[in-house]
């Protein structure tokens, strides 16, 4: 039998056990790439969070859209009544306010924000913002007035309840709904 002299191929045999290791690592490592994916997804929604909480602190900060905000927040009827229970960003936005026009041009392309980890189950932006004016005297019997604002943007359902298990930013917000969990 004369032997090949230029035999450059790859028998059958150690293509299958090439195919089969690649196979089997694959395998092993599939599932990290996975929690790696889902991680990155967290922390988008997290920043996602933060960026709407940074644009209503900002918004706020503005005198035009505070005095919105202030006279909205505290109709009965109007506005942002419930906004002290927590209101969804997009409901926020729809209104035709000095607050909502600010909040929009502070966050540019509204349809961009959407959270899309597991822990967020699905949920949707929530605001929820509590506004206060106290009246206090000090010792010269002077009366002074000082506003509380208390902001907080997290994972909601549709209703403004908590949803998901993502972390809130600002101070607490809402109970979970009970048919959440």
């Amino acid at each position: 039998m004369k032997k090949r002299e230029n035999n450059k191929g790859f028998s059958l045999i150690e293509l299958i056990i090439a195919i089969a290791i690649l196979i089997i690592l694959t395998g092993l490592l599939a599932p990290q790439f996975m929690k790696y994916i889902e991680k990155s997804r967290e922390a988008k929604d997290m920043q996602t969070l933060d960026t709407v909480y940074t644009a209503v602190q900002g918004a706020l900060a503005d005198e035009v859209a505070y005095t919105d905000f202030v006279n909205k927040a505290t109709q009965e009827s109007d506005g942002y009544s419930q906004i002290d229970k927590g209101m969804l960003l997009s409901d926020i936005l729809k209104d035709s306010g000095a607050f909502a026009k600010e909040l929009q041009t502070l966050l540019g392309n509204q349809d961009a924000i959407k959270l899309v980890s597991k822990k967020a189950e699905g949920g949707v932006v929530g605001v929820m913002i509590n506004y206060a004016e106290e009246e206090t005297d000090d010792t010269t019997g002077n009366i002074k007035t000082s506003t509380k604002l208390e902001i907080s943007v997290y994972c909601s359902d549709e209703t403004g309840k908590e949803k998901g298990s993502l972390s809130h930013v600002g101070v607490d917000a809402p109970q979970k709904s009970s048919s959440g969990s």
